[in-house]
């Protein structure tokens, strides 16, 4: 048998309990797909979602490249820059361990998004976006009695500021792309690999299934829509739409094609709010930083920051939304480092 093969083979063992969270996940989510239905995107909604994924993927890789060479130019200082990376790329990249590491870390992600997102579909159904109003109470009491919009309006409600966030809500993507290969594709399968990869999964199925569903919510781009007669997104959203007269935020874009695929027959929602994936796996990749140096540990933390800011800001989420998230990671990652010492030797 092949050696890589042979490797493979031998990382179903040491990554079965990361494989019964993720297979639970994903056949829970067949299980409610079929139950609710499984509904596809309409033509709009799957070509948006496409184009971006693909722009996302093309960053990524990208990204990954421009780390690597920087790395090797200012880190490594080769004589002979393009004998290094040819002898990094046959040595270690494609290594055997690292390949069989990265198709374990691919496979388990990709069994657990695919449930995700089978779940996900059904947070309107399930929940029917029933705790909105709570949430607003929620971040009124917790700033003061303002909303947090209104006092990010203050601070960066202009052109250049606003088209900065936006354009990073969009490169949280690739970069997410970027950590996942990262941590999947290590050449050994370390105590903090393991951590991240069991995190990943619980970030999924306790925040993304359970507690969105169990605490529904839409977000305060669609309160008015969800609540007619109720303005108290209105100046904000207005904002938003008027601050860059010229073009239309990407954030606005993707909010219009998530509820034309909502109020489209058959409706196909992805509408989900609390609590934030997007800061949550921000919260995630923060807290791989702290393993590695000062100015990596700074990079993370300025990635989290700028998230949940961008996430208020932009409209997609409520305050409380990225804070339970930040607070229910922090317990998570607990919990995965005293199984991950229990299963990695």
């Amino acid at each position: 048998m092949p050696a890589i093969l042979v490797e493979i083979a031998r990382g179903f063992k040491s990554h079965g309990a990361l494989y019964v969270l993720a297979i639970f996940t994903a056949l829970s989510g067949q299980v409610v797909g079929y139950f609710y239905g499984r509904e596809s995107a309409n033509s709009y909604f799957r070509g948006f979602f496409t184009e971006n994924f693909l722009n996302s993927a093309i960053g990524a890789l990208g990204l990954f490249c421009a780390i690597f060479l920087l790395h090797s130019i200012f880190t490594t200082r080769p004589r002979n820059l393009w004998v290094h990376v040819t002898k990094t790329l046959r040595e270690n990249i494609f290594s055997h361990s690292r390949l069989a590491n990265g198709f374990h870390g691919v496979l388990l992600i990709a069994l657990t998004l695919g449930g995700y997102s089978f779940w996900k579909q059904q947070v309107a159904n399930i929940g029917g976006f029933a705790f909105d109003k709570a949430l607003v109470k929620i971040d009124l009491m917790l700033h003061g009695g303002a909303l947090p919009q209104e006092l990010l309006d203050r601070i960066i409600a202009f052109p250049v500021m606003a088209i900065f966030i936006d354009a990073f809500y969009i490169f949280w993507f690739p970069i997410q792309l970027v950590v996942i290969a990262s941590m999947s594709f290590q050449k050994i399968a370390s105590f903090h690999r393991y951590r991240y990869l069991l995190t990943f999964g619980l970030n999924y199925l306790v925040i993304g299934v359970i507690a969105a569903n169990l605490v529904s919510t839409a977000g305060p781009v669609y309160f008015e829509r969800l609540n007619p007669g109720s303005d108290i997104y209105a100046h904000h959203m207005a904002i938003l739409d008027q601050i860059t007269p010229s073009f239309q935020l990407h954030a606005t874009q993707w909010q219009d094609a998530l509820w034309a695929a909502y109020i489209s027959s058959p409706s196909y929602s992805y509408i989900s709010a609390f609590p934030s994936m997007h800061v949550a796996n921000a919260m995630l990749v923060f807290l791989i930083s702290l393993k590695y140096g000062l100015l990596i540990r700074i990079s993370g933390f300025l990635f989290l920051f700028l998230t949940l800011v961008g996430s208020i800001f932009l409209g997609w989420h409520y305050a409380a939304d990225g804070y339970a998230a930040i607070l229910i990671v922090l317990g998570e990652w607990w919990l995965a480092g005293k199984i991950a010492n229990k299963q990695v030797h």
